[in-house]
């Protein structure tokens, strides 16, 4: 699976990364790819990595 596949299952399905979070990265792939961007550029694979980032940092700052 692909990084841009990965992102995708991230914002759908993870509860753990904030929805402001999730709509920022949203945002910045629709205008990398509207701007020619492609899904397997290395600019894809640095935002999944930075929301895989937010996930440790939001899970592992939780409220309990």
């Amino acid at each position: 699976m692909n990084d841009f596949m990965n992102i995708l299952e991230l914002i759908v399905f993870d509860k753990d990364i904030p929805a402001f979070v999730k709509t920022d990265v949203t945002k910045r792939i629709t205008d990398w790819c509207s701007t020619g961007g492609r899904e397997t550029d290395h600019y894809i694979t640095m935002q999944y990595e930075y929301l895989l980032r937010a996930k440790e940092f939001f899970s592992s700052n939780k409220v309990k």
